[in-house]
């Protein structure tokens, strides 16, 4: 039975990473590139109701990953272990700890797109630039979270 949670955890955990990255590269590669042709005030208005509809399921999903992250350190002994100074210059503590201080960063980078899309007033170019280089930074730290995720794994 512990086998099963463990391997529900981190299957969750994968699905949720994949929905987190996978959503970020739909909404840059798909839903932006559409909407460019449409006028500045409909564009805005879709981006905005998408973006706050995915802000929702992001916040709730980086939720999900974080009890998952911490599911799968328990059910593979290391939670314990986290709380020595020992594990943390091991290798694998290493690596934990930059995914930790990623996930941090994320959670940054998504608090400051999430607050500046909810600005009232109009789009500048300025705010474009921003929010296009806060969700790009965002998705290139979460893909080398997902990255380091799979170093602690397989080594």
């Amino acid at each position: 039975m512990p086998h099963l949670l463990y391997v529900s955890c981190v299957a969750l955990h994968i699905l949720a990473a994949a929905l987190w990255v996978g959503g970020m590269g739909f909404f840059a590669l798909v839903i932006v590139p559409g909407l460019r042709r449409l006028d500045d005030e409909l564009r805005r208005a879709i981006l905005r109701d998408v973006g706050a509809r995915f802000a929702i399921v992001g916040w709730y999903n980086l939720g999900v990953l974080v009890l998952t992250g911490i599911g799968n350190l328990t059910f593979r002994g290391l939670l314990s272990s986290t709380l020595t100074m020992v594990f943390w210059t091991t290798p694998f503590g290493h690596t934990l700890a930059l995914k930790l201080l990623l996930v941090a960063l994320v959670f940054a980078l998504t608090y400051a797109h999430y607050k500046d899309a909810l600005r009232p007033g109009p789009e500048t170019p300025a705010d474009r630039r921003r929010a296009s280089w806060l969700g790009r930074w965002t998705m290139i730290v979460s893909i080398v979270i997902a990255i380091l995720g799979v170093r602690l794994v397989r080594g």
